[in-house]
């Protein structure tokens, strides 16, 4: 499954014969705070919880958290993320 909204992509792969999810990903930079990482990136970019194992992804255009996932689990979607454009979607059944 992938789901992409305004420029973030995110991807969670499905074990259809165990019936379970098999790893998720985030397409935005992984960004720490340190020299290491370089600038702060403009758009999206993710860091890893320590204690949780979290990922979490962060727009800083608009100053919030979109995402809070781990390689099995979406914790948190910001709710306009969450909105499907069934559009696309049904076009592509007709073909």
């Amino acid at each position: 499954m992938e789901f992409q909204k305004e420029g973030l992509s995110f991807y969670i792969g499905v074990d259809e014969q165990e019936g379970r999810t098999a790893g998720g990903y985030c397409g935005a930079e992984v960004w720490v705070a340190e020299p290491v990482s370089g600038p702060h990136p403009g758009d999206y970019h993710q860091a890893k919880d320590k204690m949780e194992g979290w990922w979490h992804v962060f727009d800083a255009r608009n100053e919030r958290v979109v995402i809070i996932y781990n390689s099995t689990t979406i914790f948190y979607l910001y709710p306009s993320y969450s909105i499907i454009n069934m559009e696309r979607i049904l076009d592509c059944s007709h073909k």
